[in-house]
């Protein structure tokens, strides 16, 4: 089940699962923890979900639809297009345009040689079989060039407000942490 939880509901749950306190009836009294100790929780916390935002699967995380919200440049006439993924994203997970048979293909290394032939008009991807190539500092490259420009699909995984978006299996297990 996906959880969407606010920072104060994570770092609650964060304690609990770490058994700094154990769970009270309504006739205990509850102490509050020092704030050095919720400092040192939230920066564990912050280690933990940008690694399962950066290596979880996709079905265990809350991708966005931004599709509306990029603007596709046309690299040349014929290359590909480009576009710029808003801030907070921290990976791709899907990517489709106007015209393609099917997803791209997402290649995070814009030196390998996959991604070195798209710049060449023969041995560049096809609509059946596109490609999408991650560029340093949030750049993404798309081919083939289809005319319409108009993005069907571009899902993104990031931290795009002050929620905690997550599967509860992904909350790591006490002896883990």
């Amino acid at each position: 089940m996906i959880l969407h939880l606010t920072s104060e509901q994570m770092l609650e749950r964060w304690r609990v699962h770490r058994g700094l306190y154990p769970l009270a009836g309504p006739e205990m009294v509850s102490a509050s923890l020092p704030d050095t100790l919720d400092a040192v929780l939230q920066a564990e916390i912050e280690a933990w979900y940008d690694g399962i935002l950066a290596t979880a699967p996709a079905s265990k995380l809350a991708p966005a639809e931004i599709a509306g919200s990029i603007t596709l440049e046309a690299t040349e006439p014929s290359g590909g297009h480009i576009f710029s993924l808003p801030e907070g994203v921290v990976r791709l997970v899907s990517v489709r345009l106007d015209g393609w048979d099917c997803d791209a293909r997402i290649i995070a290394d814009p030196c390998s040689a996959e991604a070195r032939m798209q710049r060449h008009r023969f041995t560049r991807a096809t609509a059946s079989a596109p490609v999408a190539v991650l560029h340093p500092g949030g750049v993404v490259s798309l081919y083939p060039y289809v005319k319409s420009r108009r993005a069907l699909s571009v899902r993104v995984v990031g931290r795009t407000d002050s929620l905690y978006h997550f599967d509860d299996s992904l909350l790591p297990m006490p002896e883990e942490l």
